[in-house]
């Protein structure tokens, strides 16, 4: 089967389920050209106390004493890192691969830091 494709994307589900099985039973295929950008996505700034339980309550319409317990929860089984703790900036003096080469053996945490 060959078909040229001149419009950038298939938004139609017939008609890309009919091209899809058009090419699905061919021995092989050959991509002529491709075009495209690679985009990096940084990830999200860690929440604040009072952001979390902002962003959690509009969302869940959960209390904020409940949100906090919640919260306490998950520290308390390894899963997120101090609630109370507003700490998202360091200062330009602090060595981060200093800091986490302490964790390096940990028989938990040394696989990620790592």
């Amino acid at each position: 089967v060959e078909f040229r494709w001149n419009r950038q994307r298939v938004f139609d589900e017939h008609l890309a389920m009919s091209l899809f099985e058009r090419v699905q039973n061919a021995p092989h295929a050959t991509v002529l050209s491709t075009r495209g950008q690679e985009i990096k996505k940084w990830p999200p700034h860690p929440l604040n106390t009072l952001e979390m339980q902002k962003r959690l309550n509009r969302a869940l319409r959960i209390a904020p004493e409940k949100i906090m317990n919640v919260a306490e929860t998950l520290y308390q089984k390894g899963f997120i890192s101090y609630p109370r703790t507003e700490t998202d900036r360091f200062p330009d003096s602090f060595n981060f691969h200093e800091n986490i080469a302490l964790f390096y053996n940990h028989e938990t945490f040394g696989p990620y830091a790592r």
